[in-house]
C-alpha cells in the first residue's frame, strides 16, 4: 500500500507540474500577444523578480526549516498541537511581514525612482503604484509557502501546482477582459489578486477538522 501511495503521489505531482508549466507557457504567450516587449513589461518583470526573491528568502527558507518540526509534532502530539504551533508560526510571520511592508511602503518612492531611471518611458507614478502593489504580495506569497510545506507534511500533494495553474488561468482571463484597456496593469492586478486567492485557498484546505487556527501574536517559550 505504501508503494502504491508513493507512486500515486509521484504521478499526481508530475502530472500537475506538467499542466502548470503548460498553462504558464500559455500565460506568457498571451502576455506577449497583448503587450509585446515594452518598458512597462520590463518594470513588471523586475518587480516580479524582486518579490519572488524576497518570498524565497523569508517564506521558503522558514518553511523548509520548520517542516521537520511540524512533521514531528504531527506524529508525536497529534493534529491539534501541530496546528496550534503552526498557527503561532503563521501569526509571527504575518506580523513580521506586515511590519516590513509598512517600511517598504514608505521606501517605495526610492525603489520606484531607481526603476524609473533604468526603464525609460514609464511614468514614475505608475512605477510607484506597481511597486507598492507587488511588494504587498510578499506577505501573502510567503505565508502561502508555509502552507505548502505543512500540507506536504499532511501528504496533501499537488496544492502548489494547483495554485500555479489557478494563477495562469486568472491572468489569461483578466488579460482577455481588461488587457486592451489597462495594459500591463492587468498583469500586476492578476499577480496581486492571485496571491490573495492562493493564500485563502490553502488556508481553507489546511485549517479544517482538528486543525484550527489560533490568533495569538505574543512571544512564548516552547519546547
Amino acid at each position: 500500500k505504501m508503494g502504491r501511495s508513493v507512486i500515486a503521489s509521484i504521478a499526481t505531482i508530475s502530472f500537475l507540474g506538467i499542466v502548470a508549466k503548460l498553462f504558464g507557457l500559455l500565460r506568457e504567450g498571451v502576455f506577449a500577444a497583448y503587450f509585446g516587449t515594452s518598458a512597462e513589461m520590463d518594470v513588471f518583470g523586475l518587480l516580479t523578480g524582486y518579490v519572488t526573491t524576497l518570498m524565497a528568502i523569508l517564506g521558503s527558507s522558514l518553511a523548509s526549516s520548520y517542516s521537520p518540526l511540524y512533521v514531528r509534532n504531527l506524529q508525536q502530539r497529534g493534529e491539534a498541537t501541530a496546528s496550534a504551533r503552526f498557527s503561532h508560526l503563521v501569526n509571527q510571520f504575518l506580523l513580521f511581514t506586515v511590519f516590513g511592508y509598512v517600511l517598504v511602503f514608505f521606501v517605495a518612492p526610492i525603489i520606484a525612482g531607481y526603476i524609473s531611471k533604468q526603464t525609460c518611458g514609464v511614468a514614475y507614478s505608475t512605477v510607484l503604484l506597481y511597486t507598492r502593489l507587488m511588494f504587498a504580495t510578499v506577505i501573502t506569497g510567503g505565508t502561502t509557502r508555509l502552507f505548502v510545506t505543512a500540507l506536504n507534511g499532511l501528504r496533501k500533494y499537488g496544492w502548489m501546482q494547483l495554485t500555479q495553474i489557478l494563477y495562469s488561468v486568472l491572468a489569461i482571463a483578466m488579460t482577455f477582459v481588461f488587457g486592451k484597456t489597462i495594459g500591463i496593469g492587468v498583469a500586476v492586478a492578476a499577480y496581486v489578486v492571485n496571491s490573495v486567492v492562493q493564500l485563502a485557498l490553502l488556508w481553507f484546505v489546511f485549517f479544517h477538522g482538528a486543525r484550527r487556527y489560533e490568533c495569538s501574536v505574543e512571544i512564548r517559550d516552547e519546547e
